[in-house]
């Protein structure tokens, strides 16, 4: 069902969209390079000595429609590290479709052409509400150590994502994920304006920058103690395949 929804979904970007990031990129002075096939483009900029990256082009995933925005960075961070935050509307849809896949097909496992991301949605434990606070409306948060997500959510980064859907389309559905070190977002790339490039743009700059922040206050825990995530309990997540 998902390959068969994958290519129902999967698209050329249209050029108002691409022109119009292309523009927005450009002024932010970033490197801003055209692809021909597919039709879309990678910009990159420096924020001090890390480095990040846009994709913008056709959909790599089934759940979203039409183009794509890609933002990813890698950060170097504990590699058994795994994080998924997700827009609630896309959490709920993406349960419903595992649910279908799993228990009304009968399946007994999540098939490996399932996303990731997916199979993190029934494997990683979930931040509660009293841990999202005023994220828990508009977000669902999961992780292999929940203790550095709360953490991650609690400074800059949650007041960020909590006036992030107030700058976007309405229903505008996105996916953060940190894996192996790296910190990526997806989310649809239709119909964003400058504006809603540039919100999500400082949001990730954000997340970047507290990504680091936490994980260089978790190296430091005092003597004789440890909080970084080589230390706890591992979820057995480590040893499934990227995708």
């Amino acid at each position: 069902m998902l390959r068969k929804l994958k290519l129902m979904l999967r698209g050329t970007a249209p050029d108002r969209d691409l022109a119009a990031v292309e523009q927005w990129a450009t002024q932010r002075q970033a490197r801003v390079r055209r692809l021909r096939e597919p039709s879309g483009l990678v910009a990159e900029w420096a924020l001090g000595l890390q480095t990040w990256r846009l994709e913008w082009g056709p959909t790599q995933r089934p759940y979203i429609q039409g183009s794509e925005l890609r933002l990813g960075a890698e950060l170097g961070l504990a590699k058994d590290l795994q994080v998924l935050l997700l827009e609630r509307g896309l959490a709920d849809a993406l349960e419903k479709t595992v649910f279908d896949e799993i228990v009304e097909g009968v399946q007994t496992r999540i098939d490996t052409d399932t996303p990731q991301e997916m199979r993190w949605l029934v494997m990683l434990p979930r931040l509660d509400g009293t841990q999202m606070r005023e994220l828990r409306q508009h977000w669902v948060g999961l992780a292999s150590a929940p203790p550095w997500l709360a953490l991650w959510l609690a400074g800059p980064l949650g007041a960020a994502l909590a006036g992030l859907p107030a700058a976007l389309p309405e229903g505008q559905q996105l996916l953060w994920q940190l894996n192996k070190g790296r910190l990526s977002m997806r989310t649809r790339g239709e119909g964003l304006d400058a504006a809603a490039l540039e919100a999500l743009a400082a949001t990730f700059e954000c997340a970047l920058r507290e990504a680091v922040r936490v994980s260089a206050e978790l190296r430091e825990p005092g003597p004789g103690q440890s909080t970084m995530p080589a230390a706890w309990p591992r979820t057995g997540l480590g040893d499934m395949p990227p995708r």
